[in-house]
């Protein structure tokens, strides 16, 4: 008797705007903890360190939720997230909370900056039409800082908790109802910030007690993602808890064994060349951005490849259009046309109040 088992092959939901969405707002909101040091202990050393993680912090604010906007399928009716609130519901809290943490880190970014764009008033120029506007008048602002920073901080860890519980209660998915995939997904995202922070710095010849700072940022939320990797390990052998019906699911898979093998590696690249020359450096940083991209990849487009119920493995190829190939081109397109644009026409290199403040 042949026996045949028959498995539909189901096109995955989640696409990968949501892992950019996932990626950039992970490392934005992530990005002001690296400016903290500076801003709220005044510790001088720390300055280049937070003006590359602010750049991060705004660029990665204002590219997430395009990226977001993306993939509900039908943007234009994003107002149903207001007109139909469920305080019940994670998405529906990140509804409300997202658009307040993008303002929250405009705001703060701009307090930053406003002494450089009061001593940058008065130039000619496109970049000085831009200054003279966004300086909106002389008043003292130096003393919002530190408000403005711990808010902002306070609404990004309420975007870290949403973004991370919303997968984790999908208990039809094994491998997403876990407790570890929020930590995963906070310290993935450190990774990133630090990673892309360190790059920016490189880029823009920060000094080098920056690029150490940022090296050594990125060598401990390179182990801290390893850290996690190992506890998922251990409660899968030691429990028969979500991990342990993970692992039983994906254990024969060589997709799997494969994804498991390039996240190891490359978060290994990630921290021991943290600390070495310029070149080492610059591939710390790149293989951190791997490690924190493919993280959400494996999670989100792969997971939804393993059934929820039935045999096998569902196929997935990415396509070349805009919900493929030719969407994440462009989103990474467009975070990089506003970093060049947040870089070259607002006055990041000047001292500001706040940095004086800082040396003093």
């Amino acid at each position: 008797m042949i026996t045949e088992i028959l498995a539909p092959d189901i096109e995955i939901v989640w696409l990968p705007w949501a892992v950019a969405y996932f990626f950039f707002i992970g490392i934005s909101l992530t990005a002001v903890i690296l400016t903290l040091p500076a801003i709220l202990f005044n510790q001088k050393q720390s300055l280049g360190v937070a003006r590359a993680a602010m750049i991060v912090m705004l660029v990665c604010a204002i590219v997430g939720p395009v990226a977001l906007l993306a993939d509900i399928h039908q943007p234009a009716r994003f107002w149903h997230f207001y007109a139909h609130i469920t305080p019940w519901s994670w998405m529906s809290i990140g509804a409300i909370f997202l658009p307040l943490y993008v303002v929250a880190s405009l705001f703060y970014s701009w307090i930053f900056l406003r002494p450089a764009l009061l001593e940058s008033k008065g130039k000619t120029g496109i970049t000085g039409a831009m200054t003279n506007a966004l300086a909106m008048g002389s008043w003292e602002g130096k003393r919002l800082l530190k408000p403005v920073a711990i808010i902002t901080l306070i609404l990004g860890m309420i975007i870290a908790l949403y973004t991370g519980s919303e997968v984790a209660i999908v208990t039809s998915r094994e491998l997403w109802s876990s407790y570890l995939i929020p930590v995963f997904f906070f310290t993935t995202a450190l990774l990133g910030a630090s990673s892309l922070s360190l790059l920016i710095a490189y880029l823009t010849h920060e000094d080098n007690i920056t690029l150490t700072n940022l090296g050594r940022y990125t060598h401990w939320f390179s182990l801290l993602s390893l850290g996690v990797l190992v506890v998922w390990f251990v409660l899968a052998f030691s429990t028969n808890g979500a991990e342990a019906k993970s692992l039983a699911l994906l254990q024969h898979s060589a997709q799997w064994q494969f994804n498991l093998l390039l996240l190891v590696l490359f978060s290994l690249f990630s921290t021991l060349f943290s600390n070495g020359s310029s070149k080492l450096i610059l591939l710390s940083a790149l293989s951190g951005l791997v490690v924190s991209w493919m993280s959400r990849w494996f999670i989100f487009i792969d997971g939804q490849t393993v059934p929820k119920y039935g045999a096998g493995f569902y196929t997935y190829e990415l396509p070349l259009g805009t919900e493929g190939l030719l969407g994440m081109l462009g989103v990474f397109g467009l975070w990089l046309f506003f970093t060049i644009v947040v870089y070259e026409l607002l006055p990041w290199t000047h001292k500001t109040e706040t940095q004086e403040e800082v040396k003093s």
